[in-house]
């Protein structure tokens, strides 16, 4: 007997394999539902049954972008590779879902910083992600991490590169400006 997070999805796509990509009215199909709930087994299933792994919602989110905002590491583990191993045989023609932008300009990074998701940020620097990415308010990674307080990411992310504590953001503010500006003082030992 299959699994009950993959019965469902399996049975729909024998019955009607054309809908595999389907989206609703927030631009989501089946495939980025499943990266935000962390399914593998329903992700895998997907991919095996020939998914657009590259699809983004209406927002401009990718698969990643929705497993970092979620914190889905099994999934964004799965991905990831696929990713690397597609873009080493397609080479530069292959998008490069790592640091993939939403519309506001926000990156996984960005996501996962804010929220202190360390195991992933650190996932994410493993498989190549920028940490100088500026989202559209001209701040990075560590500007996030650091007015959120999310002490462990700003220590990593400033031991993975001292140089990020001088960006400043479009008003003139360094991380450590935020930090001391949203309360944080930790993150200003």
């Amino acid at each position: 007997m299959l699994r009950t997070e993959e019965s469902i999805p399996r049975r729909q796509l024998a019955s009607q394999p054309d809908c595999i990509d389907e989206m609703d009215g927030y631009g989501m199909s089946a495939f980025l539902y499943a990266v935000s709930m962390d399914t593998l087994d329903t992700v895998k299933m997907l991919v095996e049954n020939n998914t657009d792994i590259l699809t983004t919602d209406f927002d401009g989110r990718t698969a990643v972008y929705i497993g970092a905002k979620y914190n889905a590491i099994n999934v964004l583990m799965y991905l990831l590779e696929i990713y690397r191993t597609r873009k080493a045989e397609e080479g530069a023609s292959y998008p490069d879902m790592v640091d993939q932008e939403d519309y506001n300009q926000d990156t996984p990074m960005h996501l996962v910083c804010h929220n202190g998701y360390m195991e992933a940020v650190t996932l994410l620097h493993e498989y190549g992600a920028r940490l100088d990415i500026l989202d559209e308010d001209e701040r990075i990674s560590l500007h996030r991490a650091a007015s959120e307080g999310q002490i462990a990411v700003v220590r990593q992310l400033v031991e993975w590169d001292k140089r990020l504590m001088l960006h400043k953001d479009e008003h003139g503010n360094t991380p450590l400006h935020l930090a001391a500006e949203n309360g944080e003082g930790l993150c200003c030992e």
